[in-house]
């Protein structure tokens, strides 16, 4: 028997939508599993009756939990009563621990990618110097004659550093700023 699952939920599509497509899926409105709370009391009364040969649909992988580890609880359990689970989306059913491998790839990648987009969402509010970070720190005057004046007595990166309350690497670039100029 195939049992729809629709996830009623603000970041899930229409659930109209959902509805129509679990029906084009094939299966039985009367069986439809609706869940609103986060805490998918009915998926798991679901779970709970599967028998061998039943089908879980549900549109996308990511309805059926919030992170990797409820998702697999929910492979587990579905895989432990022979049942089989048919993601839409992916246009994949799957029956058994192994062949939800790619279902778990899917949703692990559609996380990285909505984390991954904000997190760039929010550092493109940060003030920007160059391309990837902050803005790099401006050296004073007196700063600047002390970076050369401790140069000039062929003092080591780590000492500069620790003299100008900075990184070595930042030392580096203020070497080859002021090589550059030396040159032309």
């Amino acid at each position: 028997m195939k049992f729809g699952y629709v996830w009623n939920d603000p970041r899930a599509i229409d659930e109209a939508e959902q509805r129509d497509l679990l029906d084009a899926a094939g299966c039985d409105m009367r069986r439809l599993v609706k869940d609103k709370s986060p805490s998918r009391a009915n998926l798991d009364d679901l779970l709970t009756i599967l028998r061998p040969d039943d089908e879980v649909v549900v549109y996308q992988s990511r309805y059926l939990a919030d992170d990797v580890l409820a998702l697999l609880a929910v492979f587990h359990a579905v895989a432990r009563a022979q049942a089989a689970l048919h993601v839409i989306d992916l246009g994949r059913t799957s029956r058994g621990d192994a062949a939800m491998s790619e279902i778990v790839e899917d949703y692990v990648e559609r996380r990285r990618k909505k984390q991954t987009s904000a997190a760039r969402a929010a550092f493109k509010r940060l003030p920007k110097g160059r391309k990837g970070g902050p803005k790099a720190r401006d050296f004073t005057e007196d700063e600047i004659k002390k970076f050369k004046l401790l140069r000039a007595r062929k003092a080591s990166y780590a000492e500069i550093a620790e003299a100008l309350d900075t990184s070595k690497s930042t030392v580096g670039r203020l070497v080859k700023r002021f090589a550059k100029k030396r040159k032309k």
